[in-house]
C-alpha cells in the first residue's frame, strides 16, 4: 500500500461467489480494508471483535456479521483459541440479475442504511442456519449432474435465511454504543441524586422557617443545620457526579467509537458528492475543529482528509463501473483535478479508471 493513510483493498472475487469454512489458531490482526463485494461472516466457534467502520464488535457462536462491498473492516483475532468461521463472498451483480425480485442482498443494504452489522439469530434459527450450512457443504462437494444448479439453489436458500435473520433476530449493539449508553444512565442517575439533594435541603429551610420562635440557639442551631444540609447536598450531588461521570468514562473506555465520531461519519458518507469542509463537520458534532481532527484520528486510525478521499474514491469506482466517464464520476466525487485522482485512483485500486471500467466480469 504506497500510502499508509489510506485503507487497502484485499480479496478478489472470480466467482459469482465463494463460500469458505476456516478453522485456524494462525489467524492475525488485519488492517482496516474493503472489498469489490459483499462478505458475509458466521462465526462458529472462537474470540473476535470486528471493527466495522467506526463501530466495532464482539462476536458470539452463530453470530452473523454482514458487511457491504467498500465498507471497511478489520477483524481482531484472539490467537489462543481456535478461530472456526463461514465466510461468504457475495457478487452483487449476479445476484441482482438472478432473482431481481428476491432482493436477495438487501440484508446488507438494510445493515449499511441502519449501521447495525452484527445479528444473533435465535435458537431456531441457529438450527436452521446450521443445518443450511452442512446441506451447502455437501452439495459443493458433489460432481453429479446438475451439481452447480444444486449448490446455487442451497446458496439462494442459505441467503434467504441469512435475510431472515437480520429482519426477525436481534441486532447487536457495538461495544462503544453500549458504552456510552451505560455512561448516559450513570451520569442521568447522578444528575438526579444532586436534584434530590437540593429538594431535601429545601425542605429543610421551610421548616426551619416555621420552627423560628425568636431564639437565638434555635437560630443558630438551624444554622448549623442549614450549613449541614448544603454540605451534604454539595457532598451528596458531587458523589453522585463523580459517580455517573465514572461510569461514563468507563463505559468509553470500553467503547471503540464516540457517538460524536459516528454522527460525523455518517453525515460524510451522505454527502460524498457535496463540498465537505472539516470545520463545518466538527461544528455539527459540537466539537472544535483540532478536538475533533484528533478525536477522528484516535477513533478511526487515520485522518479526517484521508477518509473523505477514500470514501469519494469507493464511491467513484461504483460509478464507473455503472457506466459513468470517468472524468464524471471525479467531478461529481469531488475531485477537481482529474490527473490527481487518476493517480489516486490506480493508487487505490491497482487499476486506472479506464481499466476498471473495461474489466470484463467473469460469472462461471
Amino acid at each position: 500500500m504506497k500510502h499508509t493513510d489510506l485503507f487497502s483493498r484485499e480479496g478478489y472475487l472470480r466467482e459469482n461467489y465463494h463460500y469458505f469454512h476456516l478453522r485456524d489458531t494462525a489467524g492475525q490482526e488485519r488492517d482496516f480494508h474493503f472489498h469489490e463485494f459483499d462478505k458475509a461472516v458466521i462465526l462458529l466457534s472462537g474470540k473476535v471483535d470486528y471493527a466495522v467502520e467506526d463501530m466495532t464488535y464482539t462476536l458470539k457462536p452463530w453470530d452473523v456479521l454482514l458487511v457491504k462491498h467498500h465498507t471497511i473492516h478489520k477483524a481482531l483475532i484472539d490467537q489462543t483459541e481456535p478461530y472456526e468461521r463461514v465466510i461468504i463472498y457475495l457478487d452483487r451483480h449476479y445476484f441482482d440479475q438472478l432473482m431481481p425480485q428476491a432482493q436477495l442482498l438487501k440484508c446488507f443494504d438494510t445493515a449499511d442504511r441502519k449501521r447495525q452489522y452484527l445479528f444473533t439469530p435465535n435458537s431456531e434459527q441457529q438450527k436452521d442456519l446450521g443445518a443450511a450450512l452442512n446441506t451447502y457443504e455437501q452439495a459443493a462437494a458433489e460432481t453429479e449432474f446438475g451439481a452447480q444448479a444444486m449448490r446455487d439453489s442451497v446458496m439462494i436458500q442459505l441467503l434467504i435465511r441469512i435475510n431472515r435473520i437480520s429482519i426477525s433476530g436481534q441486532a447487536r449493539t457495538a461495544k462503544g454504543e453500549a458504552g456510552m449508553e451505560k455512561g448516559k444512565d450513570a451520569a442521568g442517575k447522578g444528575r438526579a441524586g444532586a436534584e434530590k439533594s437540593e429538594n431535601g435541603a429545601e425542605k429543610g429551610k421551610d421548616a426551619a422557617g416555621k420552627g423560628r420562635a425568636g431564639a437565638e440557639k434555635s437560630e443558630a442551631e438551624n444554622g448549623k443545620g442549614k450549613a449541614k444540609a448544603r454540605k451534604g447536598r454539595a457532598e451528596n450531588g458531587k458523589s453522585n457526579t463523580n459517580n455517573g461521570k465514572a461510569k461514563a468514562e468507563d463505559g468509553n473506555d470500553e467503547a471503540q467509537t464516540d457517538s460524536r465520531i459516528a454522527s460525523a461519519l455518517s453525515y460524510i458518507n451522505e454527502n460524498l458528492t457535496r463540498e465537505l469542509d472539516v470545520g463545518e463537520i466538527a461544528e455539527r458534532v459540537f466539537l472544535s475543529r483540532y478536538h475533533f481532527m484528533r478525536l477522528f484520528k484516535a477513533q478511526t486510525g487515520i485522518t479526517v482528509h484521508a477518509y473523505i478521499r477514500q470514501k469519494r474514491l469507493l464511491y467513484a469506482s461504483r460509478l464507473i463501473r455503472e457506466g459513468m466517464p470517468a472524468a464524471e464520476a471525479a467531478s461529481k466525487c469531488g475531485f477537481s483535478d482529474y490527473s490527481g485522482f487518476h493517480r489516486a485512483f490506480k493508487d487505490c485500486f491497482g487499476v486506472s479508471p479506464g481499466q476498471l471500467k473495461g474489466q470484463r466480469r467473469v460469472h462461471s
